[in-house]
């Protein structure tokens, strides 16, 4: 899943939101903010991921390690698999900590059934590889503008562009890739969690 907004559009909350009832939850956690992901374990190492306990967790490595600890956890992941990885700026963890390779190979090959379930979230599409957004099987996107929509709209269509550029804010719009057209256009109240949405 990719899931687009700008910052403070609601991107983190909606991620928390979706992701409250997986068993097997990393969340790599790039920068501290206000969200809060239910029933998570703050860890600081991706060793941590051994212990059998922690099955929810958000990774946050000091800003120092986060590449070593990010490269390390994404490696343990692939290997154990079951497990959904939220990657909350993937282009902090894709282009500034140069972990694209890894991120692809989860992307890529970890989608077999039972194996790995990637959410991708992402301030601007023209920030990121746009095999994260190509790969996904669902896109929700906030509103965008200008470059991003083209960029949407190239990896989606043209109906998911013209739907994202006229969201009011807070709203999104959720698309399936395989049906190739926007189902679904919502709203978020940050405060609650709430979700209220409507078929397209």
């Amino acid at each position: 899943m990719a899931i687009i907004g700008m910052t403070d559009s609601g991107k983190s909350t909606l991620i928390s939101r979706l992701t409250e009832d997986r068993a097997y939850l990393l969340v790599l956690r790039t920068k501290l903010d206000s969200v809060k992901w239910p029933n998570t374990r703050v860890i600081t190492k991706a060793t941590q991921l051994d212990d059998p306990r922690i099955n929810r967790c958000e990774l946050r490595p000091a800003f120092e390690r986060q590449q070593v600890e990010f490269a390390h956890a994404l490696d343990k992941v692939w290997k154990m698999g079951a497990f959904t990885v939220v990657v909350d700026e993937t282009h902090m963890v894709d282009g500034e900590l140069g972990l694209r390779p890894l991120l692809n190979r989860l992307l890529q090959q970890g989608r077999d059934p039972g194996r790995i379930s990637m959410v991708c979230g992402m301030q601007r599409p023209s920030t990121v590889t746009r095999f994260a957004i190509g790969e996904a099987s669902h896109v929700i996107s906030f509103g965008l503008e200008g470059r991003d929509v083209t960029i949407l709209e190239q990896a989606t269509n043209k109906r998911m562009g013209e739907v994202v550029e006229n969201l009011p804010d807070h709203h999104f719009a959720w698309m399936s890739r395989k049906q190739r057209k926007a189902l679904w256009t919502g709203r978020l109240n940050l405060k609650s969690g709430q979700l209220i949405g409507r078929s397209l």
